[in-house]
């Protein structure tokens, strides 16, 4: 018997959220102890059934993913962004910005402020600014 391919936002999300636990080698009851809540409302979410909108938060926690993930993936199908803990600043995280937010926002500022660009003139500076970035170590080389 195979399994049905997953079509409602939740059941995408049940799928994203069993990976992700799964890369992070948590077992159901760890990761519901680390998010503080039931490993029954866990299950839920991993069975892509409802669960109260106010645990979104507390298992973007536990998955480390930025505040805020779980409800644009659900209404905008954004991918969850990882948020990682700052070795310079304990008790601080950031998530990095994805690449394609980056060369969007270099493009919007392209066209902001010249006239007459084209889209592949766009498509360049934004590659360069990308690899300046990365060159400058200020970007890490797996964007």
């Amino acid at each position: 018997m195979t399994a049905k391919p997953a079509s409602t936002p939740e059941e995408l999300l049940a799928e994203l959220v069993r990976n992700r636990r799964e890369a992070l080698n948590f077992s159901l009851r760890a990761v519901a102890g680390e998010a503080a809540i039931s490993i029954n409302t866990w299950r839920r979410l991993e069975q892509g059934l409802p669960i109260r909108s106010h645990n979104y938060a507390k298992v973007e926690t536990a998955l480390d993913w930025a505040s805020g993930s779980i409800r644009l993936f659900l209404d905008e199908g954004k991918t969850p962004i990882v948020s990682k803990a700052d070795p310079a600043a304990p008790g601080v995280t950031f998530a990095p910005l994805p690449e394609d937010a980056l060369q969007g926002a270099v493009a919007q500022a392209v066209i902001a402020v010249t006239d007459g660009v084209t889209a592949k003139q766009i498509r360049e500076i934004s590659a360069r600014v990308l690899q300046d970035l990365k060159k400058q170590g200020i970007l890490g080389e797996d964007r």
